[in-house]
């Protein structure tokens, strides 16, 4: 699956009077979640990171996977599953092991770091 098939996917928008609502007396770690959060999903949900990481071979999924389990140094795929607690294991044991053969966990972790600094750096101030 590619990236713009994914934010096709995920993105649409609510349902006439679905819409959500903003959180009213968050709690501070509410706020806290609220403010990092797009800057924590940078590395998933940007472009450029996702065609830095394709132009290493990595789809959508494969990439997320595989950039998620590195920040774990090298774990066995059965690890990588139990992790990545919504997600049915196996599949995601099945995406690591394929997003492992494209290339390696530093040349993963140096193009995702490299993208996402040259995108964040983008963000005007």
């Amino acid at each position: 699956m590619q990236y713009d098939e994914v934010v096709a996917t995920a993105f649409q928008p609510s349902p006439q009077g679905l819409e959500p609502t903003p959180t009213l007396h968050a709690s501070p770690a509410r706020r806290l979640r609220d403010a990092l959060e797009p800057i924590a999903m940078h590395s998933v949900w940007s472009r450029g990171v996702n065609e830095r990481l394709a132009g290493l071979g990595h789809n959508f999924r494969t990439g997320y996977v595989c950039s998620r389990a590195a920040l774990m140094g090298a774990p066995d795929p059965g690890v990588v599953g139990a992790t990545f607690a919504v997600f049915e294991p196996n599949m995601i044991g099945g995406i690591y092991e394929a997003g492992r053969s494209i290339c390696d966990r530093d040349t993963l972790l140096a193009a995702r770091t490299e993208s996402v600094d040259t995108s964040l750096g983008a963000v005007p101030p």
